[in-house]
């Protein structure tokens, strides 16, 4: 590890919840991002660069995007200098922490707001249960893959995320999944519960909330926690975390900058 990555992931590991995507994202490719860092009198500020095409998720829903962009300062009168440096006539996707920071970007690129993702974890204390109609597999079944990969998880990423150790907590009816989700590592302690999905037919019977919550049970009785993160749109998933006692921590918006047409 060089000097320059090794004082960016300093710096964001002063706060891990908050600087959970970019930490992530320095884990899943770490040979793809292009770190810069300034430390402004004892200001630290980063800059983190990957290209559009490396994420499975942003192929998916970001095709037109040619860099993602991430963020992190001590000052928001620091972010305007900090992007200076960026190439002009490309198409931008940034992924902001901070309801301040799409403001600054503003003052440098031109912006659109496209979505932004709730970002849930339990409080200090909180317990959650298993419910024994929950099966918990460190192995990755192709039925649960092609679920994982509807929900807009690339498949090779998912066999990936498995390989490190995921796991998936699914009931089953009649041999089907009826409700399914599955665990992996994001940063640290930290994991990433993600894919949460509920046959329509099996819906409004709190199966969601039974592999959720046997997701947290069984990584907490490993000493870990997890993100459980919903796109502002889905008020049934933000309504779920809600009813399980987690708490939203960050909202991370995603806004694009149009450097050219396609």
């Amino acid at each position: 590890m060089d000097d320059r990555l090794r004082d960016v992931i300093g710096f964001l590991e002063q706060d891990i919840w908050r600087n959970l995507v970019p930490l992530k994202t320095l884990v899943q490719f770490p040979e793809a991002v292009r770190c810069v860092f300034r430390d402004d009198r004892d200001a630290p500020a980063a800059l983190l660069l990957l290209p559009g095409s490396v994420s499975g998720f942003d192929r998916a829903y970001y095709p037109e995007a040619d860099l993602v962009v991430f963020i992190a300062v001590s000052r928001i009168e620091q972010i305007p200098g900090l992007l200076a440096g960026l190439p002009r006539g490309l198409n931008l996707l940034f992924k902001l922490m901070d309801e301040q920071h799409p403001a600054a970007v503003e003052a440098v690129f031109a912006l659109r707001r496209v979505a932004a993702y709730h970002s849930f974890a339990p409080p200090d204390g909180l317990k959650l249960s298993s419910d024994p109609a929950v099966t918990a597999s460190s192995q990755l079944a192709d039925d649960l893959l092609a679920i994982y990969a509807a929900q807009g998880h690339a498949p090779e990423e998912v066999r990936r995320h498995f390989a490190c150790g995921a796991r998936s907590f699914t009931v089953y009816a009649g041999g089907r999944p009826a409700s399914t989700c599955f665990v992996f590592p994001n940063y640290g302690r930290v994991w990433e519960i993600g894919a949460l999905y509920t046959d329509p037919e099996h819906r409004r019977r709190g199966l969601a909330q039974a592999v959720v919550s046997a997701a947290y049970e069984a990584l907490g009785r490993e000493g870990l926690t997890a993100r459980y993160q919903a796109h502002e749109s889905n008020r049934a998933s933000i309504l779920l975390a809600e009813s399980l006692g987690l708490r939203c921590f960050l909202v991370n918006s995603h806004w694009l900058h149009a450097g050219r047409q396609r």
